[in-house]
């Protein structure tokens, strides 16, 4: 069940964000997501060292070869 839950929040939270990208791709001052994200990794350089270990701390610890680990 909790599952199911976090994968339509992950869906959901997903497809808002990219409504609202291509929402703010079409009006005027380019203020995507990317642009933003850009801006924040050039001030505070940190920023794409925390997303390297984020991106780390949910992609690296498969197990089995990659395969689904069922709980």
């Amino acid at each position: 069940m909790a599952r199911k839950a976090t994968i339509a929040i992950l869906a959901s939270t997903a497809t808002a964000l990219i409504v609202w990208d291509i929402y703010a791709y079409l009006q005027p001052g380019n203020g995507t997501i990317s642009a933003v994200v850009l801006d924040w990794a050039r001030a505070h350089p940190v920023f794409g060292w925390a997303c390297g270990v984020v991106c780390g701390h949910l992609f690296w610890p498969q197990k089995d070869g990659g395969e689904k680990v069922t709980t």
